[in-house]
């Protein structure tokens, strides 16, 4: 299948109102994509109630589960465009869609890396200093 970029340029492909069938590769691809973002956020929503048995530093725990989050909604909303897309429906199945999921989705993950980047290490390490004075308090 060769991709031309040359039309996500070009606004009359991007807004067709009947863009065509969608591949069966390409199906498949947005599918399993769709699905290992909906089991992986889920996962990561749970993962952080695995605490009883390892120790997670908290803020670490708020980031998986914002991770997860973020995940899961970009999951269903890739499911729900692949359903209006498969089913042709004439607004909802533009290609725009795709760039304003992908949009959608990369603005709050690069949020979320620079928020790990920039504050993650300053409140582990100030979970951990308080985490080892109290071991000394009654």
């Amino acid at each position: 299948m060769v991709v031309n970029f040359q039309q996500l340029l070009n606004l009359d492909y991007l807004t067709m109102r009947y863009p065509g069938t969608i591949s069966r590769g390409f199906f498949l691809a947005w599918l399993t994509l769709a699905l290992v973002l909906v089991v992986g956020g889920i996962g990561m929503k749970l993962l952080p109630n695995l605490r009883k048995k390892i120790d997670f530093i908290p803020v670490w725990i708020q980031w998986w589960r914002t991770f997860g989050t973020i995940s899961l909604t970009a999951g269903c909303f890739a499911l729900l465009l692949l359903f209006f897309r498969y089913e042709q429906t004439p607004f909802f199945a533009a290609r725009f869609w795709m760039i304003i999921w992908a949009l959608a989705t990369v603005a709050p993950l690069v949020r979320l890396v620079w928020k790990a980047r920039r504050y993650v290490p300053e409140e582990a390490a100030r979970y951990e200093r308080q985490r080892r004075l109290a071991k000394y308090l009654p």
